[in-house]
C-alpha cells in the first residue's frame, strides 16, 4: 500500500549489511527499509545510489508496516510525505548516519541512510514524533522494533 515502510532481511549479504549485522549482533533480523510510493515504486536509500526511486517488482519484501495516526496526533498525511520523498531523490547516502549510530551520537546530519529516510518520511507525515537527531540514530532492526514490527 502506498506509504506502507518495506522491510528487507539479509539474504545476499552487502557490506552495509555486514556492518548492520556485527553493530547489531545476533538479534538482527532487518537490515534494509523502503518506503512504497506508487503501486509498483518505492523510494529507498541505497549503500551504491542514494536516495533513488525503483520498481518494487525485483524486490523480496520480508515484512510491511502500514503507518498508523498517533494517539492524539493529527490525520495522517501521506501524500506530503510521498512528495517530500520525491524530492529527496538524487541525494547522496547518508554514509554519516552509520558513524552516528555507532558513535551512539548524532554528528552528520545531512543525508539520510535507509533508517534515517524512512523515519524522517514518518516524521513528515505525522506518524512519528521524532526529531532530525533521533531518526539519524535508527539502523532498520531498531526502528522495526520501535514500529513492532516482526
Amino acid at each position: 500500500m502506498i506509504g506502507d515502510l518495506l522491510f528487507y532481511r539479509m539474504h545476499q549479504p552487502t557490506l552495509g549489511d555486514e556492518l548492520i549485522t556485527l553493530y547489531e549482533g545476533k538479534h538482527t533480523d532487518f537490515v534494509h527499509v523502503a518506503i512504497q510510493v506508487s503501486d509498483t515504486r518505492k523510494i529507498e536509500a541505497s549503500f551504491n545510489g542514494g536516495v533513488v526511486l525503483n520498481n518494487l517488482s525485483n524486490s523480496r519484501i520480508d515484512a510491511t508496516y502500514t503507518p498508523k495516526r498517533r494517539p492524539r496526533g493529527p490525520q495522517l498525511n501521506v501524500l506530503y510525505g510521498i512528495d517530500w520523498l520525491q524530492k529527496q531523490v538524487g541525494q547522496d547516502y547518508g554514509y554519516g548516519d552509520i558513524v552516528d549510530v555507532l558513535l551512539h551520537y548524532p554528528v552528520f546530519e545531512c543525508h539520510y541512510d535507509c533508517s534515517a529516510l524512512a523515519a524522517a518520511f514518518l516524521t513528515k507525515i505525522d506518524a512519528l514524533k521524532d526529531t532530525e537527531s533521533t531518526f539519524h540514530m535508527y539502523t532498520p532492526q531498531s526502528l522495526a522494533d520501535k514500529l513492532g514490527v516482526k
